[in-house]
């Protein structure tokens, strides 16, 4: 279950609203479909040439929705609140390797305020988006975080 689904079945529990509840029961047995799983992966099969050969489907829009994967039990190294709201994470791999990964526009909501809480060598497991991060001429793989959960 995800950090954001959690604590909305938290509220769900304190108002006593049967029917949020219900649904999210549903969604933790069948899936969420809002969140649209495309793949699960392992961290060591994450790669710049994984994610150059992705790109040859775009462009992305409607009807060709850019693809959203599932990275599991990864461990969260550091996180890093920037100014205007964003959190900057890295996380490690059990069988070695790094991920760099942004969280936008995440603090003060349930994930983002889940991720600063958290000790660091948690392990989690990440939706998001896989995207290149062209910086200062290093090319490196980065996760457009959009849910977590707790590995």
């Amino acid at each position: 279950m995800s950090l954001f689904a959690t604590d909305m079945v938290r509220r769900a529990m304190s108002k006593k609203k049967m029917k949020e509840l219900e649904k999210e029961r549903v969604n933790f047995i069948h899936g969420n479909e809002e969140l649209g799983i495309d793949g699960v992966m392992d961290l060591n099969a994450v790669s710049l040439d994984f994610i150059n050969r992705l790109n040859t489907l775009e462009p992305y829009g409607e009807g060709n929705l850019e693809p959203v994967f599932a990275i599991q039990d990864v461990i969260l190294m550091k996180t890093i609140q920037t100014k205007n709201g964003h959190l900057v994470c890295k996380f490690a791999g059990k069988g070695g390797g790094y991920l760099d990964a942004v969280c936008f526009r995440a603090v003060g909501t349930p994930l983002g305020d889940a991720f600063l809480r958290s000790q660091t060598q948690q392990h989690y497991h990440l939706a998001g988006v896989l995207r290149v991060d062209n910086w200062n001429g290093n090319h490196k793989v980065q996760l457009i975080i959009s849910d977590a959960a707790l590995a």
